[in-house]
């Protein structure tokens, strides 16, 4: 017997379960799907970017949406004038009445600490955005849904391309034909092949949406 974990609240939740079945002389297998630490990382990560839409995921945020320059030299100075540059762009999109700031944990904590008492516009930490990003947001216009519940599945027969970044097909045609490396078969090690799959979008009413990826603060 498997009890698959998936999040905090459902490790919570079945922990009665699983001392219920020990006291029963049933020991289940616990599957950590590791999903409340890595999906919001890879949502991030695809959410927070330029990428084109595709046919299973919708285009970045910054698609289509040319970076600020930063502005030279650090400090406050350049801060509040990338600040008021990003802000600009958004209200040139007939947006701004709710703005956030969406940053690298770098650019965050310079916000903080530069900003000071006096900054109270909301910064939203995002560990996956290379430093010296910093995205200036109207939350207003931002839409996004989510499925029920993620579909987890288990196979023992797959072949996997072990590749974090940008796992790839397993094989391409081409000139010529190329295969995924490195590649890795669950029957023949035996061992299981784990896909956790959770439907989401997002969308913005508007292009109520700017960032610069120079940042110097």
């Amino acid at each position: 017997m498997r009890l698959v974990i998936g999040t905090r609240p459902e490790a919570i939740k079945l922990a009665p379960v699983a001392r219920a079945l020990a006291a029963r002389g049933v020991r289940p297998a616990l599957i950590l799907t590791g999903q409340h630490d890595l999906d919001p990382a890879e949502h991030d990560l695809k959410m927070f970017s330029a990428d084109a839409a595709t046919a299973v995921a919708p285009a970045g945020l910054l698609n289509g949406i040319a970076p600020t320059a930063g502005a030279a030299g650090a400090g406050q100075t350049a801060m509040a004038t990338d600040l008021k540059a990003l802000t600009a762009a958004v209200a040139t999109a007939g947006a701004g009445g709710s703005l956030v700031v969406i940053a690298s944990p770098a650019q965050a904590m310079s916000l903080q600490v530069l900003g000071g008492g006096g900054f109270t516009t909301p910064v939203i930490v995002a560990p996956t955005l290379a430093a010296g990003t910093a995205i200036v947001l109207d939350a207003a216009a931002f839409v996004s849904g989510f499925g029920a519940d993620p579909k987890i599945e288990v196979r023992d027969s797959a072949v996997a391309h072990f590749e974090d970044t940008a796992p790839a097909a397993v094989s391409a045609t081409g000139a010529p034909n190329t295969v995924s490396a490195p590649l890795r078969s669950a029957f023949q090690g035996d061992f299981k092949v784990l896909r956790c799959t959770l439907d989401a979008a997002y969308t913005l009413r508007a292009p109520a949406i700017a960032w610069t990826s120079s940042a110097t603060w």
